[in-house]
């Protein structure tokens, strides 16, 4: 029988060889490419508690909403019964969806939480304002709160011009 096809991921939090949980090293017919970092700065990285979630920031058709960074990660070449069982780990297709992403190691699979408004409230690189509905008010005002800035996703700098940095995750 025909060695299964690899398939390339990258992996940007909890997936990360070193974590003790839930690291790569914990699939042993994965094959570690290297370090990479998605090719366009379309992304936003949140913190979801104990790993983190990175969104695609939504196209107005001229100009995004919010500014994108790139995200820094690992790439591992995977056989299918690895990737079905990453796919189990990320709740395909309940919670993150894969998509084929560039990054500076070629096309790759990447998971991506859907941009459904649901993770506003979550911290990302930056302590932030935003306005939310006031759960106590019964007139059903809004109010404004501070969102404090997650310890564990760092800003780095780009090395391409006009990208506003790149997003890794250290926790």
């Amino acid at each position: 029988m025909p060695e299964p096809k690899m398939q390339d991921v990258f992996v940007y939090g909890s997936l990360k060889k070193g974590n003790k949980n839930r690291g790569m090293q914990h699939f042993p017919d994965a094959v570690f490419k290297g370090t990479a970092r998605t090719k366009r700065a379309l992304f936003k990285m949140i913190d979801l508690g104990a790993f983190p979630g990175v969104l695609i920031l939504e196209d107005d058709g001229s100009e995004y909403i919010e500014k994108g960074y790139q995200i820094a990660g690992e790439v591992y070449s995977v056989n299918r019964a690895d990737l079905d069982s990453l796919d189990q780990i990320e709740g395909v297709p309940f919670f993150y969806d894969r998509q084929q992403i560039n990054t500076t190691l070629g096309t790759v699979h990447m998971y991506i939480l859907p941009n459904t408004g649901e993770y506003d409230g979550h911290s990302t690189h930056e302590q932030r304002q935003e306005v939310v509905f006031d759960q106590n008010s019964q007139d059903g005002k809004t109010k404004e709160i501070t969102i404090p800035a997650s310890k564990n996703i760092q800003l780095l700098a780009s090395q391409r011009e006009g990208s506003g940095g790149v997003l890794t995750w250290t926790g």
